[in-house]
This record gives structure tokens, C-alpha cells and sequence, in this order.
């Protein structure tokens, strides 16, 4: 046995083949590439002036999220989560003026990910339903939360407008018969206050 231990050549073999056989456990067994799918990534649009220029707003999309399944090392995938997915429909290649009677575009999606490598995602294309871009100017009206700081009294409010305009997708925009601002107390900086009195 020390006869073996003794020779410089069978001790450099022995540590060589252990070398590799480790090796391969950490990346066989340990790092090995997995596949992981993730269900619910959220549907993100982009370049939607395409449509808009043309007097259309989105009103839905036929689905909101994707399946998309990732490979990359079991490292990897162990920290990896929906958000580092991208799931986009980019309406920049879009042709607008080939709206079907029904109002509905169908638009590719594309999925990237900073980790991994995407293996497959559903749905491939996406169903945009539009409706043409309406304009309505509506009255505000406020409500408060909370109650002024002690020492205070809060006067009479007034909004420096008593209107805005909102525009989006027709039977949306039909739907809304004011706008809500509320004024927030409890939270408020009285600081200036302080200072000018």
C-alpha cells in the first residue's frame, strides 16, 4: 500500500480520475439543465400609437397571461421566478388598417428572459379587441381621508379645476360619469404651515 502511495505517476491518475468524476457529479447530477413552466406571466403591450394614431384603443386582449417554460441550469431555475419573464405584444408590426369587421387584431407575442432559455410559451398570438377612441370631459368631485393635525382646521376646498378629460376605448369611456381625487390628510406635510406661522 505505501508502495502505491510511494509513486508520484499512480497517485496523479488516482487524483485525475477523482477530479473527473466530481466534475461530472456537480455538472450532471448538481447543475444538471432542468425545465421549469411557469403559468400567469402577465401580457405587457407596447407601441400601442400604432393603433391609437388611428383613432382605435385597446378595449381587451383575449387572454392577460402566458405559459412559458424555461431550461437553464437547476441553479438557475432554483432563483427564477415569472418575473423574470417578458411576455410582449408589440403592436409596432401591426397593419391597423386591416381591423376585422369585429373590431379585432390578432398580434403576435414574443417572450424573452434574462435567465434561461425559453423552450415553448402559449398562447403564440393574441386576439386585441379595439373600439374606436372616444374623448369625454367629466366633472371632479373629491372626498378626504383622515382628519387634519391637531391645532388645524381644514377651510373650505376647492379644486383648481372642476373638469378633466378622459379618452380610452368607447363602452369604457360610456361607463365613467366622473372622476375621484381624494385629498389626503393623514399624510399631508404641514411643515410650510408650521414655518409661516
Amino acid at each position: 500500500m505505501n508502495k502505491i502511495f510511494a509513486n508520484n505517476t499512480l497517485l496523479k491518475i488516482l487524483s485525475f480520475i477523482i477530479a473527473i468524476v466530481l466534475w461530472a457529479y456537480i455538472i450532471i447530477i448538481i447543475d444538471a439543465p432542468t425545465e421549469k413552466t411557469f403559468r400567469d406571466v402577465p401580457i405587457t403591450t407596447v407601441n400601442e400609437q400604432v393603433i391609437s394614431d388611428r383613432g382605435y384603443s385597446i378595449e381587451k386582449l383575449s387572454v392577460q397571461t402566458s405559459s412559458v417554460k424555461i431550461e437553464g441550469s437547476r441553479k438557475v431555475i432554483a432563483k427564477f421566478d415569472s418575473s423574470n419573464i417578458i411576455a410582449k405584444l408589440d403592436f409596432s408590426d401591426v397593419n391597423a388598417s386591416k381591423l376585422t369587421s369585429e373590431g379585432v387584431i390578432t398580434v403576435n407575442l414574443s417572450v424573452s428572459s434574462e435567465f434561461g432559455d425559453i423552450v415553448s410559451f402559449t398562447p403564440s398570438a393574441v386576439d386585441v379587441h379595439v373600439e374606436s377612441t372616444k374623448y369625454k370631459d367629466v366633472d371632479i368631485k373629491y372626498t378626504h381621508s383622515g382628519d387634519v393635525m391637531d391645532g388645524y382646521v381644514s377651510g373650505d376646498i376647492s379644486l383648481s379645476q372642476d373638469k378633466i378629460r378622459v379618452f380610452g376605448a368607447q363602452s369604457n369611456i360610456d361607463n365613467v360619469s366622473y372622476a375621484s381625487v381624494n385629498i389626503d390628510f393623514i399624510n399631508t406635510d404641514y411643515s410650510a404651515y408650521i414655518d409661516v406661522n
